[in-house]
């Protein structure tokens, strides 16, 4: 409990607005969280527990309670779709990210 992850991003388009952050842990599970973006560098600071189960990606369910592990984790990822484009879907979309890190402990 605690682990959070840190990453800069930024939108490179207007347009662009939100990304999705995701986490795949070696057992198939996917946690995630949607981040708004803008212009400017941001850094974004996650805790673990701010992190949601992706039932909708057709994944089992998990036991009442289950919370991400950062010991498991596999692969981090940001997704963009048309999910996140709110009508602007004609328009060009693109981000930046400079860095990501683990941070434990806290």
């Amino acid at each position: 409990a605690g682990e959070a992850f840190v990453f800069r991003i930024r939108a490179t388009d207007e347009a662009t607005r939100e990304v999705e952050f995701s986490l795949a842990e070696e057992n198939g599970r996917i946690w995630g969280k949607i981040v708004e973006i803008g212009p400017d560098w941001r850094e974004v600071r996650l805790r673990l527990d701010e992190l949601r189960y992706f039932s909708s990606w057709g994944l089992p369910p998990i036991p009442e309670g289950a919370k991400p592990d950062a010991r498991r984790m596999t692969l981090a990822r940001f997704m963009y779709g048309n999910w996140l484009t709110e009508g602007t879907s004609e328009k060009t979309h693109g981000f930046e990210v400079s860095s990501l890190k683990i941070i434990w402990g806290e």
